[in-house]
């Protein structure tokens, strides 16, 4: 029965719906790929379609040019592009796999580049619409008006089975089961004899393979291949689908995709619908993000091999070589051509947003793919601003601002959760703006606008390419200076830290939701700054001058020049974007660029200036060397007012997690210059009740009570700033950190480097202030923590399993400074330990639990006698 129904402007019927299921097949074997990729290494897969695409090139170079069977060429394709899978996860995600999560995913979004120009110089004439390949054997029909071709066949009935067999595979099979036991726990996988790396390539193949079904499938219903149509464009669809099931549910994955090619092909029934489906893409991944919550804590990544090593910096040295340099840009006009000049400000520009990319994500650790798309809404407004008489100057920093507040927008729904989130809400959002946006009428609109400023400043013609090319540089090194000053600040400090162990932060008053907008509203000015500088180069503008790939450039340059490092965005786009502007390579050169960057990054990730760094550290292996310890500070007397009374009333609270109770009816009190002991056998919840103390998991039942005050509601952050400081089992703090800065980083002012200094000497650490916490041993870094706890002054501190790791000595140590501190200022402390003679030397009195109910509540002799805790013990 065929039918038709009119929704507004749209036409739903039975041939488009069919069409959509049809597309939406295609869209959700990318998905599946996408979900088993990702649950396999917990990296996204940006370069999953084009990987499909390499396939589809051979399979259409293997008929055309040497005549073999459709199927069996099929088969060549699959097997091709399921090697490059598999190739692509020994050859790059594997060395890759001590570094953060961003530099594989972002290596990804370079090996796209590099498939999809191999692919297009492999085979480029046979790779779109009718002079790709049709399925061979498929039948030919209508529904409707829509007349069913062959490839819409293969979609509508081999896509389908494949996707089926996939799921019979993987949950049936015992190959199918390994992988998914082996990214469900490969520790547990490992001791059951399944090998987790072989089941990761098994599934990077996989995920190849199927990709190359949908290219495949897809190819021949597509006009021109671009980059942009078989990149990030397509890519987005199964990469939504992806994301809404949270990168964990095949099933989820299919029915969303199924749907977006329901949508879509409703949408193309509408002539003014252009761009539409991005946004409902972009609503639909922010309203996930939104709805999702976080689920445990974070690992720790290993940023400290990423971010630019702590050393003493040459000052003299880097501004002779710093002045040198814009001394030389700035002579590039006296011997360029009009053109060049242009070529050149263009390669600032991207430097620019480059740079934007290094805040955003060499600080902050979050990956965006829309910085280039910010840079287009900060140009199209500044050009609307110069053409309404707006100074130059004001008008580029009126766009620039437009772009810091329109990115602190797309990562609020990103806030609450952790991991690579923000790069689909990003590159949903870089489409919408290319597709859509950009095209407004009170934006750039449909045709080439003029952009180009008029007037002068300083007596430089901005009309002229070669003056406009000195604002540009001079643009360039306002923002370097920027960020340098920004990187300095106790915000920079405070972004490290919340990028290197969020709950850690939290605990020390640091806000995260702010921290993150304020970073996104950093990054996004100086993408504007960028933006804007890049669309005033042109003559003429449109929207088709901020294509998504250069978002995705922008991104790339930052990790070719160093992730966290000043200068490396402008060595990456000089490498990047200068090379193939200035050379005009052909597709094979171009697939070498991006080649030879990859070999680099795979290699060195720090990127360019890793590579200098490591030649400058043999040049000069002495250039680091551990300050002399200083004297024994004087110690500054207590300021803050003393605690009274009761400190903390925790009433019968209750916490489940599911069907298991945690904690159940559990009360809990301490007074001022009260030293309380926690005890308990494992799994008692004594780590919980201090989650609920400290705001990180909040009661089911009961409440908490803080001065007099009930925190109940309140989180971490701002318990913090009451006066509760706790530390952690793992005792991780911020890696990345100096133990300097992470004191700082507790005391929250940038103002208080000599109290910091006198509380690293009062705790007996003083010597290794300048040394990265990560570098530091368990026993150093409790103490660190401890010290951490003290710093900011706090009425009640919780200490979780504080002496883990350290000797004797360092546990008679730890004893007395948690008495004379107590002495000292009043605090009221609860230790949760299981060294009983520690505990029975410090503590007034000890709080028994045992599955999740206290069970004895007394002084350390009384608690340690009672029948039901010896009971818990021995069982």
């Amino acid at each position: 029965m065929m039918w038709a129904v009119a929704l507004g402007d749209f036409d739903i019927t039975t041939g488009g719906v069919a069409l959509g299921l049809f597309t939406g097949s295609t869209y959700a074997l990318l998905a599946a790929g996408l979900v088993l990729v990702y649950r396999s290494s917990g990296v996204i897969n940006f370069a999953h379609s084009s990987i499909g695409l390499l396939g589809a090139a051979f399979m259409s170079l293997a008929i055309q040019q040497y005549g073999i069977p459709y199927w069996l060429a099929f088969a060549v394709g699959v097997l091709v592009s399921a090697g490059a899978g598999a190739a692509t996860e020994v050859v790059v995600i594997k060395p890759l796999s001590s570094s953060p999560k961003v530099i594989p995913m972002v290596a990804m979004l370079g090996l796209s580049t590099f498939f999809v120009v191999l692919s297009l110089a492999l085979n480029p004439d046979g790779l779109s619409g009718e002079a790709f390949p049709q399925p061979a054997g498929m039948p030919t029909g209508s529904i409707g008006s829509l007349l069913i071709t062959k490839p819409y066949a293969a979609q509508g009935i081999v896509a389908p089975l494949l996707l089926l067999g996939l799921g019979v595979f993987l949950w049936l099979s015992k190959t199918g089961l390994a992988i998914r036991g082996a990214a469900a726990n490969p520790d547990v996988a490992s001791m059951s004899g399944v090998p987790p790396r072989t089941m990761m390539v098994w599934s990077w193949a996989l995920a190849g393979a199927v990709s190359a079904v949908a290219a495949m499938f897809i190819l021949p219903t597509v006009g021109v291949v671009t980059p942009e149509a078989l990149g990030p464009d397509l890519l987005l669809r199964g990469l939504a689908a992806a994301a809404i099931a949270r990168f964990a549910s095949f099933g989820v994955a299919v029915a969303v995709a199924l749907t977006i090619g329901v949508i879509e092909q409703v949408m193309t029934t509408s002539e003014g619908a252009k761009g539409w489906i991005e946004i409902v893409i972009l609503a639909a991944v922010a309203l996930a993000l939104a709805a999702e919550r976080q689920r445990g804590r974070k690992a720790a990544e290993p940023w400290t091999q990423v971010g630019a090593p702590h050393r003493a910096p040459l000052r003299p040295l880097s501004i002779v070589i710093a002045v040198i340099a814009v001394a030389a840009a700035a002579t590039v006009p006296m011997y360029a051509n009009a053109s060049d000049a242009v070529n050149a400000t263009l390669v600032i520009a991207v430097a620019i947003v480059g740079i934007s990319v290094n805040l955003v994500t060499g600080l902050g650790g979050q990956l965006t793919l829309a910085q280039f798309a910010l840079g287009g809404l900060a140009g199209a407004v500044s050009i609307r601003a110069a053409a309404d008489n707006v100074p130059f100057p004001v008008a580029v920093v009126c766009g620039a601002v437009i772009a810091g507040a329109v990115s602190a927008l797309i990562a609020i729904p990103s806030l609450r959760v952790r991991g690579p989130q923000l790069a689909v809400a990003t590159l949903s959002f870089a489409l919408v703006t290319s597709a859509y946006l950009l095209d407004r009428g009170w934006l750039l609109g449909t045709r080439q606008s003029p952009s180009r400023p008029s007037g002068s400043i300083g007596g430089i013609d901005l009309a002229s390419g070669r003056g406009y090319y000195w604002v540009a540089l001079a643009a360039l090194v306002a923002v370097l200076l920027l960020v340098r000053w920004i990187r300095r600040t106790a915000f920079a400090r405070n972004v490290v830290a919340v990028r290197d162990n969020e709950d850690a932060a939290r605990a020390m008053a640091v806000s995260a939701i702010s921290t993150k907008l304020q970073l996104a509203f950093a990054g996004g000015l100086v993408a504007g700054i960028g933006g804007a500088i890049y669309a005033h180069a042109y003559t003429s503008l449109s929207s088709a001058n901020f294509p998504v790939a250069l978002s995705i450039d922008a991104v790339t340059v930052a990790v070719i020049g160093g992730l966290g490092s000043l200068i490396g965005p402008v060595l990456g786009a000089a490498y990047l974007v200068g090379l193939p502007l200035f050379l005009q390579p052909p597709a094979e050169a171009r697939a070498g660029i991006a080649g030879i960057w990859l070999i680099l990054v795979t290699q060195q990730p720090r990127g360019i200036t890793g590579l200098f760094d490591a030649i400058r550290n043999r040049m000069r292996p002495h250039t680091v060397t551990e300050e002399a310890h200083e004297a024994h500070l004087e110690r500054e007397p207590f300021s803050a007012q003393r605690p009274s009374g009761r400190l903390l009333d925790v009433e019968t609270v209750t916490r489940r997690f599911g069907s298991i109770t945690a904690v159940e009816d559990a009360s809990l009190t301490v007074d001022a210059g009260e030293i309380v002991g926690l005890i308990g056998p494992n799994g008692a919840g004594k780590t919980t009740l201090f989650e609920i103390v400290s705001g990180f998991t909040r009661p089911q039942t009961g409440r908490v009570v803080f001065c007099g005050r009930d925190v109940s509601r309140l989180g971490p952050t701002a318990r913090a700033r009451l006066g509760i400081a706790r530390s952690f089992q793992s005792a991780q703090l911020f890696p990345s950190l100096t133990a300097l800065e992470t004191v700082l980083v507790a005391l929250s002012s940038s103002h208080d480097e000599k109290r910091a200094r006198q509380l690293l000497d009062e705790f007996g650490i003083a010597q290794y202030r300048h040394v990265q916490v990560g570098s530091l041993p368990t026993g150093l870094r409790r103490v660190l923590e401890m010290t951490c706890a003290f710093a900011s002054s706090p009425t009640l501190v919780l200490l979780d399993e504080p002496t883990a790791g350290l000797s004797s000595t360092e546990r008679e140590s730890f004893g007395d400074s948690v008495m004379a501190w107590r002495e000292r200022t009043g605090v009221g402390i609860v230790i949760i330990e299981h060294d009983l003679p520690v505990l029975t030397r410090v503590c007034d009195r000890l709080v028994a639990m045992n599955l999740g109910r206290v069970i004895a509540n007394g002084t350390p002799a009384e608690v340690v006698s009672h029948p039901d805790v010896v009971a818990s013990y021995t069982g």
